[in-house]
């Protein structure tokens, strides 16, 4: 048994566990969640297929932390697109909504700038997730909806080419949304 005094301590085991407390007391060991990564805003293009000429289309663009995902997932789309819809409403104060409106007025793509003040509003809320939600006419299954995409918020997330041009492609097809190659 080692009872030998060392720089004031009594043991080598006295030393480890002063120095464990001292790493943990000064934060050595954090719980919880990664921060959110840091949003460098892009430009988001809305584009509707021509086949969806004849519709006039909603999409609603959410920038969500995980409660908010977690919500906006659980939530039947034709529940979401009542009028009197409390979970969108609740939602759209924390993104914006594109129209589409039917005919050729609706034909060109939409931009949601990067200089759009909701960018800084999400970082300001530490969104993670792109939400996305079209009330297109769509068929769905019980799991999985495809008027819904998730994708991530992080510019850093995204396919190389993408990043470098600082511009995510989402296209409203008759069946889906496709959102650019993200990792």
């Amino acid at each position: 048994m080692l009872t030998k005094r060392v720089g004031g301590f009594r043991s080598a085991t006295h030393c480890c566990v002063v120095a464990s407390v001292l790493t943990l007391a000064l934060g050595g060991c954090k719980t919880g969640p990664p921060p959110p990564p840091k949003i460098i805003p892009f430009d988001l293009t809305v584009e509707r297929s021509p086949e969806l000429a004849t519709e006039t289309i909603e999409v609603d663009i959410i920038g969500a932390d995980e409660s908010l995902k977690k919500a906006l997932e659980s939530v039947a789309i034709k529940d979401y697109f009542e009028p009197e819809g409390l979970v969108r409403k609740d939602a759209l104060r924390e993104g914006k909504t594109l129209l589409f409106p039917a005919g050729e007025a609706g034909a060109k793509p939409q931009v949601l700038p990067q200089n759009d003040p909701v960018w800084g509003e999400w970082s300001s809320r530490k969104a993670r997730y792109l939400v996305i939600i079209t009330n297109l006419r769509v068929e769905s299954g019980a799991s999985y909806d495809p008027r819904r995409e998730i994708a991530p918020i992080s510019l850093k997330a995204y396919d190389p080419a993408v990043r470098k041009e600082k511009r995510v492609e989402i296209k409203l097809l008759p069946s889906r949304i496709v959102i650019s190659p993200h990792v």
